[in-house]
């Protein structure tokens, strides 16, 4: 059965993770969000007026096989421990099937 990985990481780091699973996993996705969370966040003044910034992170997605799930978690957190990325999750859910929108090919 097929997984999802996906990491929530910092803009500054993500290049190390994909770099450090790239040999395990052959596809990889990563995209940009906005975390609108309070232990993020931080408050910025412009002209006398302040507001809120939300701190970008970046989204590390990985679909792998089940034989490479324990591999592609041991890399994360061991370049979480080597202090190389600051993660803010990691998360992993099944994946029930997959559809290339191209040529219609269904894989499960």
């Amino acid at each position: 059965m097929l997984k999802l990985v996906r990491c929530v990481l910092t803009r500054e780091n993500w290049e190390m993770i994909v770099s450090s699973v790239s040999s395990v996993a052959p596809g990889i996705t990563v995209w940009q969000m906005q975390e609108v969370s309070p232990e993020t966040n931080r408050m910025a003044t412009y002209r006398g007026v302040k507001y809120e910034v939300h701190m970008p992170a970046i989204v590390v997605e990985i679909v792998t096989d089940d034989s490479w799930l324990n591999d592609i978690i041991a890399k994360v957190t061991e370049a979480h421990k080597e202090g190389l990325i600051i993660g803010r999750s990691l998360q992993v859910f099944p994946v029930e099937e997959s559809y290339r929108i191209r040529d219609g090919f269904m894989d499960t």
